[in-house]
């Protein structure tokens, strides 16, 4: 709050009782502030009945989270099992890779994922993106390096990785 939005809306303030709100590990995750006591200045019962108001907020901010990340986990469990029910099913391997890298994008909050296959007799990836085939060198890119080393890359910025071309 500052005296800005005061000039802004005409409203005059005269006293103010602000306070961080935290959680259990102490970090800030927001401020209750109170504005005009009606008889004179805030005084230490306020603060100290704001300031269980405020720990109260924290921890119901807290459950808020843990219970949005519950959630979360929840619905990528689901799409997890949905890939597996799909990989147990009869499906063709179109409608199969299609499944996968759907659900895939929610299990790991991607925006985008891709299945390659290897095509061990070219030395090279295949990949069908909609009406788009990808075919690339076994040699080439993320992808390549990871179906040539079996290792798995986890690259936090693609463009400071030399194999990212």
């Amino acid at each position: 709050f500052s005296s800005s939005a005061d000039k802004a809306s005409g409203y005059r303030t005269t006293t103010i009782l602000c306070m961080p709100i935290r959680t259990m590990d102490s970090s800030v995750v927001g401020v209750l502030q109170a504005i005009n006591k009606r008889t004179g200045p805030f005084g230490r019962i306020d603060e100290e009945v704001m300031e269980m108001l405020a720990m109260q907020a924290g921890i119901a901010l807290q459950n808020a989270n843990l219970f949005r990340h519950a959630e979360s986990a929840r619905d990528k469990f689901r799409s997890l099992l949905d890939i597996i029910r799909a990989m147990q099913g009869e499906m063709g391997v179109n409608s199969l890779i299609f499944t996968i890298t759907q659900r895939t994008t929610k299990v790991v909050d991607a925006d985008r994922c891709t299945l390659y296959l290897v095509d061990n007799v070219h030395r090279g990836l295949f990949a069908m993106q909609g009406e788009v085939n990808i075919k690339i060198s076994m040699e080439q890119g993320v992808a390549g390096m990871v179906a040539s080393s079996g290792q798995v890359l986890n690259i936090p910025d693609a463009y400071d990785n030399p194999h990212f071309n």
